[in-house]
């Protein structure tokens, strides 16, 4: 399906951006070591088109033993300025537009989880 093609990508411009935070996709099965952003992402096909859109969260986790609430916050802030600006290139999906629609915070046992929320517009890539 493109749309684990296309959080496959997400991943790896994020894994550029952010070496030392672990980048986990929904369906990975490995254990969390945290800080992590873990990508998600359900689509829907435009009738006759190749183009989806999809709902996207980008989960950011912080264990609050061993980080601040501010050092929290600040992953958010940088997470979040990052995927405004994502660009994905060479890849074999397109991103034609991304938006935030909103975010959620939580405190989990000694985690803090601030969930992203966008609406993403992409497609397979199309040689030029």
């Amino acid at each position: 399906m493109i749309d684990l093609l296309f959080i496959e990508a997400v991943r790896g411009a994020l894994s550029a951006e952010f070496p030392d935070m672990h980048i986990l996709l929904q369906n990975d099965v490995q254990e969390i070591q945290l800080p992590a952003v873990i990508v998600e992402c359900s689509g829907d096909s435009l009738l006759n088109s190749p183009l989806v859109t999809g709902q996207l969260t980008v989960a950011v986790l912080s264990q609050a033993d061993d980080s601040t609430i501010y050092q929290h916050m600040e992953r958010v802030q940088a997470v979040g300025a990052a995927m405004s600006t994502l660009e994905l290139k060479d890849e074999s999906v397109n991103l034609y537009g991304i938006i935030s629609t909103g975010s959620e915070s939580s405190n989990t046992e000694r985690h803090w989880a601030t969930n992203l929320k966008f609406k993403a517009g992409f497609g397979p890539a199309v040689d030029n």
